[in-house]
């Protein structure tokens, strides 16, 4: 690929590629709209540098892995859960870490009866190993194992982004988040399957890409429905609530009131570990890896409670580059 002539590999890089078409399959938007995200090509590169080395099962250690390494984890993995699907639906989360899970939940909207908003009914999302046409899953989620002999502080560098294709900008792009769970360190003579079955983790270190543009639509959609006023270009970050438990129509919850004022039971205030700035240039401490072995795993997902996750956002492409680092360029 031509963008591998312009990185110059440091620590170690993660690199994610996406290449997405977006379809509307909903006549309401959700905060934004269920619409289906269709992955038309999905490409892992994985290159190590130093004492850092990356696997997908704690076994086979390379300086570069590929989404087929990911598919096939099983095979010496037992327990893996890599969920890669062919679309993506708009989910939500309030951040929260079960038994080493990040707990998403799908949201739908629906008209009221009256005129008082619509209405918004969320249920959980668990992910299951599947795989494109295969998997009916929402979101992005897999494993990776980073082996390293000294502590070294994991940063997402700026050749990181979440970006639009051929300059169509919808804004989906903005509404997309990436999160971090830290499963856990042992020793490098631990046994494979002690490795393997880390689920320490009990916080979801979430990205939030590109918060200070917008499209017009979604400074509309931000005034209109919540109230925001902001604007599309240097704006300042805007707070959201997620989703943290499952609700029926019948309660009643109304898109203008889907948070945790009116609905703390429902809802939580959403803290980024790392927020950032279109084309931000300084790298991002994440956290730490210890010396040894630890197991992370990894969520990529549209946030539907975003203001930029809108209706006309429906069609577009979008490219995510994900580059991790130990050290500092």
């Amino acid at each position: 690929m031509k963008l591998n002539n312009k990185i110059k590999p440091f620590g170690i890089l993660l690199w994610i590629l996406f290449t997405s078409v977006f379809l509307v399959v909903s006549s309401y938007a959700w905060l934004s709209a269920n619409r289906i995200f269709a992955v038309q090509t999905f490409n892992i590169h994985i290159a190590s540098k130093g004492d850092l080395e990356v696997s997908v099962d704690a076994i086979d250690w390379k300086g570069v892995l590929t989404l087929t390494d990911i598919m096939e984890a099983r095979r010496t993995y037992p327990n893996s859960v890599n969920q890669i699907p062919r679309t993506l639906q708009p989910v939500s989360t309030g951040g929260i870490v079960q038994n080493g899970f990040l707990e998403m939940f799908y949201g739908e909207l629906s008209g009221g009866l009256d005129d008082q908003g619509n209405i918004l009914s969320a249920e959980r999302s668990v992910e299951i190993e599947s795989f494109g046409e295969q998997s009916d899953g929402v979101f992005v989620a897999f494993d990776l194992f980073f082996r390293t002999y000294y502590e070294n502080m994991l940063h997402l560098t700026p050749l990181s982004s979440v970006e639009p294709l051929e300059d169509l900008n919808t804004g989906i792009e903005n509404s997309f988040r990436i999160a971090f769970l830290n499963q856990g360190t042992l020793p490098l003579d631990a046994a494979v399957n002690q490795i393997q079955n880390l689920r320490n983790a009990n916080r979801a270190y979430i990205w939030e890409p590109n918060y200070d543009v917008h499209t017009t639509s979604a400074v509309t959609h931000a005034r209109e429905t919540y109230g925001i006023q902001t604007s599309e270009r240097n704006a300042p970050r805007i707070n959201y609530d997620g989703i943290i438990s499952e609700f029926r129509h019948s309660e009643q919850v109304r898109e203008h009131q889907a948070n945790a004022t009116y609905h703390p039971d429902k809802f939580r205030r959403v803290e980024p570990a790392v927020a950032t700035r279109k084309n931000f240039t300084e790298s991002q401490e994440i956290f730490i890896l210890p010396a040894g072995i630890t197991k992370v795993r990894i969520y990529v997902w549209m946030e539907g409670q975003d203001v930029d996750c809108i209706l006309d956002a429906a069609v577009g492409e979008v490219l995510i580059n994900l580059q991790l680092s130990t050290e500092l360029p």
